[in-house]
């Protein structure tokens, strides 16, 4: 297949390089949505019904969002101390 020149092919990855991945991945998800959020917090303040109220049920799920980037964040804390301890 074209694309799969390096299918079959693994690279061990340490603890460390895969904690600076996560990092800056953690990194460019926390930045969209804080992008998200700011364009959100905008919508709720819509006259537009329609608009407020969509703009609300993205509150909710922006919220359940943050709930989980927290959780990654905590979680690569720990893999951090771990790797330094």
């Amino acid at each position: 297949m074209e694309g799969d020149d390096n299918v079959g092919e693994a690279k061990a990855v340490t603890a460390g390089e895969l904690v600076i991945i996560l990092g800056q991945y953690h990194s460019a998800i926390a930045r969209l949505g804080s992008g998200i959020i700011s364009l959100s917090g905008a919508l709720k303040h819509s006259e537009d019904v329609d608009v407020k109220q969509a703009a609300d049920e993205a509150w909710v799920k922006l919220n359940e969002f943050i709930d989980c980037m927290e959780g990654v964040a905590d979680g690569l804390n720990a893999l951090t101390q771990k790797k330094e301890a």
